[in-house]
């Protein structure tokens, strides 16, 4: 029910998150781009900390005592234990009891990748990054068109999936970034994910060298 996907990403304090995890750096996000890239969306707005406004939705949706698994692997995602106590933390407050499952790397992969089983044995919610390089939007479409080997909660929306395809085939980087910004409008107002944060990048300066941060974030070394 749509009304308890939005209700979790009402309930959770993600600026909190990126306040008390991050220092401060990062940003909350309520799209699949984040906001240096030519698909995020600048229209559409994040989900604010309203417990009262999850609680109302959850009681529209006739839902009570609703018991969730969050699951995440150890050491991929940073801070990951901190994290999820976080989100059961602020679920809990509304009312959800969030059961918190952490694997090894290896365990949660195994789970992750399962295709065969549709992913089975993934909790109800899990903490996943993706990366923002040059690769994105394939990556962005890997993860939410409907029938492809990313998509690993299985999201499924035809008109996200047409908009992907048609930016995938657009001519120029005006039309991309129009198909992209649709999608993330209807992505934003489906809440296929619990919309968490990007963090900011963050880089020592030394004077001993002459060298400019890429924008995604990408270091290549050179073995001379």
């Amino acid at each position: 029910d749509v009304r308890v996907r939005r209700a979790l990403n009402y309930a959770v304090n993600k600026q909190g998150i990126v306040d008390r995890l991050l220092r401060g750096y990062g940003r909350v996000m309520g799209q699949p781009c984040p906001s240096d890239t030519s698909c995020w969306n600048p229209a559409v707005e994040a989900y604010s900390y309203d417990p009262e406004k999850a609680k109302s939705l959850l009681q529209d949706a006739g839902v009570t005592g609703l018991s969730i698994d969050v699951n995440f692997p150890t050491g991929i995602v940073p801070q990951g234990a901190l994290l999820a106590q976080a989100i059961a933390a602020d679920l809990e407050r509304v009312g959800i009891k969030a059961n918190i499952q952490q694997d090894e790397w290896s365990v949660f992969a195994g789970k992750l990748f399962d295709s065969a089983n549709k992913q089975a044995n993934l909790g109800d919610l899990f903490l996943m990054y993706y990366k923002a390089g040059p690769t994105l939007e394939r990556v962005i479409s890997t993860v939410l068109v409907s029938d492809r080997n990313w998509n690993w909660n299985h999201y499924a929306n035809a008109e996200v999936d047409k908009l992907i395809h048609s930016a995938e085939a657009a001519p120029d980087d005006k039309s991309r970034a129009e198909a992209m910004h649709a999608m993330a409008k209807i992505v934003n107002e489906d809440a296929p994910w619990l919309f968490l944060y990007e963090p900011f990048s963050l880089w020592g300066v030394s004077d001993r060298i002459i060298w400019k941060a890429r924008g995604d974030d990408f270091l290549f070394v050179q073995d001379m």
